[in-house]
């Protein structure tokens, strides 16, 4: 776990570094952004390489919303969760008198393994 602490700081030192260059304040940053900007240059290492005056430019870009919010950031879905018991009371039946009668001599039979 210390080297992914370490490692989220320097992704942030990185993104930081970028935002410094562009005149935005360092405490404006976003770290989930941030790391979604590598993740993505990552994904596509594969593809053709893009220069790294993108890669800066995305990392200066990765910072927090400045809009004010007037209401909760709650999520739009709200699932139907209400108590609701997911079955039934149990049927209890009593057992006859010839079930009874055969439980009875197992328990008094003799037991296989002593």
């Amino acid at each position: 776990m210390d080297w992914w602490l370490v490692g989220l700081w320097l992704v942030q030192l990185f993104a930081v570094k970028e935002q410094i260059k562009v005149d935005r304040p360092p405490d404006s940053s976003s770290v989930s952004l941030s790391l979604a900007v590598l993740q993505d240059a990552m994904n596509m290492c594969h593809e053709v390489a893009l220069a790294g005056s993108v890669l800066s430019r995305q990392l200066s870009e990765a910072v927090k919303d400045a809009y004010l919010r007037t209401s909760n950031q709650s999520a739009r879905y709200k699932p139907n969760l209400k108590d609701k018991p997911s079955a039934t009371q149990p049927l209890l039946i009593k057992a006859p008198e010839q079930q009874k009668q055969a439980v009875r001599r197992l328990k008094s039979a003799p037991a296989l393994f002593p």
